[in-house]
Formats: structure tokens, sequence, C-alpha cells
């Protein structure tokens, strides 16, 4: 019994309080805080925190306030009716979950070890890669390893679209990359829907160059 009130999300005296009150039904504060052992000041705080959830009932007689415990079947009351508040919000709910705009992830990595990062992810995660691209810095920064790149991402059966300068288009995936020996970095926008724009008018800009 303990557990299930506890699951309910009683505090250990809310418990303890309306344990007591269901083992003495009507009683006045002064019993119920020595059955329970909370503390008689703190016990008048705890039925009224009780008798705000609807779980304890006040009963006045001959002047003087009795509290009894509310039947336990007004646990399952008060479930099922919180069970029907949540489905009644639930469209509601979701409607503002679909309309929160998916928030871009930005990596920035330096130096060599991060343009090779990047052109490994490009070699792991994708089939087709889209950009401009400066080939001759890229095979200056990388001479070892930019033989080794192309070379694998043939042989991967990765399309290649390119022209001259500077980023790629990978799967959800936009990289600005700066093949400069003295300071290479690349800064990678991880974003279906970025991504998919940059897609869009990379292939506009492609199609009126092939004109």
């Amino acid at each position: 019994m303990i557990d299930a009130l506890r699951s309910f999300g009683l505090s250990e005296n809310e418990i303890k309080v309306y344990k007591a009150g269901l083992e003495l039904g009507s009683s006045s504060v002064t019993r119920i805080a020595k059955r329970s052992g909370v503390y008689r000041t703190l016990t008048y705080e705890v039925l009224k925190s009780l008798a705000e959830q609807g779980l304890m009932i006040s009963v006045v007689k001959e002047k003087k306030t009795y509290f009894e415990a509310a039947p336990p079947q007004k646990f399952v009351d008060l479930l099922q009716e919180k069970e029907k508040k949540v489905k009644e919000a639930l469209p509601a709910m979701l409607a503002l979950r679909q309309s929160v705009t998916e928030k871009p992830a930005v990596m920035f990595y330096e130096g060599k070890e991060g343009i090779k990062t990047v052109s490994e992810d490009v070699l792991a995660h994708t089939k087709e890669l889209l950009g401009v691209s400066a080939k001759k810095a890229m095979k200056n920064l990388l001479k070892w390893y930019f033989p080794d790149f192309v070379e694998r991402r043939v042989r991967a059966g990765i399309v290649r679209k390119k022209i001259s300068t500077g980023y790629w288009i990978y799967g959800n995936k936009f990289a600005i990359l700066n093949f400069h020996e003295k300071d290479p970095f690349a800064v990678v926008v991880e974003s279906e829907e970025f991504a998919k724009v940059m897609r869009m008018t990379f292939e506009l800009a492609w199609r009126g160059a092939s004109r």
C-alpha cells in the first residue's frame, strides 16, 4: 500500500497521515498526529494538502473539526480524471511539438585532422556528395590523405558534383571548409531542413551553369 501511495505522488508525511485517517475513521487532529507520528503543527499542513487533493474530508461536529480519510476508490477516480484531461489536451500538445522547428547542431573542426574527420564522415554516411571545393588546395594540404580519400570515395560509389572552392552538402549536413595551409578548418551544420534547402540551391545553380 505504501508503495502505491508513493507512486501516486504523496509525500511520506501525507502517506502517514492518510493511513492514520483510514485506521481511525473520523478523528481530531490530535489523534491523527499521535497515530501517524507526525508533529501536531505539521499535521495541520498535511491535512490541508490532502484535503486540497480530495483525499481528506473535514467534518464539524459540536463545534469541533474532525477529519476523515476519503475512500481509497478516490485514488482511482482522480487517476481517471487526470487521464481524461491529458487525453483531451493531447492533440494540442502534439500540435505544439510538431510546430517546433529542428534545432541545427553546429560543429567546428580545426586543422588538418579536422578536415580529415569531415572527409571520413562523408565516406561513412552518404552516397552523394554535392559541393564546391578547392581540389588543388585540398591536395596540397593533405598530400598523402587526399589521393586515398578520392580512391575510397569512388570505390564507395559516392557521386560527386564539383566546381571549384569551399563547401560540401551530404546527407543531412552542410560543411564549410577552409583548406588554407596556415589555418585549415571545417564548420559542419547538421540539419535536415537546412541541408535540403542548400541542396536545392546547389541543384538550381548547377542546372543554370550547365546551360
